[in-house]
């Protein structure tokens, strides 16, 4: 069975730019349940599956000299509320991919004391989910 590792799995935000310096990051898919019980469940509850979403989360080193995705971009997302394309997985082409848009719901900036700064953004994906190859 074959194993990736964590470090190579990139979140690409906006056109082509992988957000740098991601020490951690994880995605979170979830499904409504929908309550079907009835008077004939008979002693155990009923569910359909509802609508789906998720979450995507990452933690990067501020770094305000970077060209490419880090808190700015992040930052001008959540300040105008604007939809962006991710692309979350494994960058090698060929590899599996999820990919769609997201909002930025959360981003955190943390300045601890003889640490490295560091960011933590949530991102709620919004719109459909799709599994994708990387290109």
């Amino acid at each position: 069975m074959a194993k990736i590792d964590g470090r190579f799995i990139r979140l690409e935000f906006g056109a082509g730019t992988f957000l740098k310096g991601v020490t951690t990051s994880n995605v979170s898919l979830s499904a409504d349940m929908i309550d079907a019980t009835n008077y004939e469940s008979i002693g155990s509850k009923d569910y359909l599956a509802g609508e789906k979403g998720g979450t995507i989360s990452a933690t990067f080193l501020f770094d305000p000299d970077v060209s490419s995705a880090n808190f700015g971009d992040i930052f001008d997302a959540w300040e105008g509320g604007t939809s962006t394309a991710y692309v979350y997985g494994h960058a090698s082409t060929g590899s599996e991919v999820l990919t769609g848009s997201c909002l930025v719901s959360t981003l955190d900036w943390d300045g601890p004391k003889n640490e490295v700064s560091t960011c933590t953004a949530t991102l709620q994906i919004t719109g459909a989910i799709v599994r994708d190859v990387a290109s």
